[in-house]
């Protein structure tokens, strides 16, 4: 698929990987980005990935996983008992 692309747009490798990647990910947003370049002819960088960007996105997911884990580990230690309701404890 890239190396069609690549031949069809004449542009190199990593534009058509960049595009390629963006087409398997989500085609719908792929065919309004493609058709909004060329009504405005400004094109996107879909190659160069931002440093900060992905840092924010590393600390994230580590912190989800942080999150996930404690809460399954609470589940199995039994802190955390879903047997009984405690939705309305608060009230008593």
């Amino acid at each position: 698929a890239v190396l069609k692309f690549m031949a069809n747009e004449g542009c190199n490798r990593n534009e058509a990987q960049g595009n390629m990647d963006y087409y398997f990910r989500n085609p719908n947003d792929w065919i309004a980005l493609r058709k909004e370049q060329e009504k405005t002819g400004i094109k996107q960088d879909l190659v160069t990935v931002d440093p900060v960007e992905a840092v924010l996105v590393a600390v994230w997911t580590g912190l989800l996983i942080l999150f996930v884990q404690q809460f399954i580990a609470r589940v199995q230690t039994g802190e955390i008992d879903f047997s009984k309701n405690h939705q309305f404890d608060f009230l008593l």
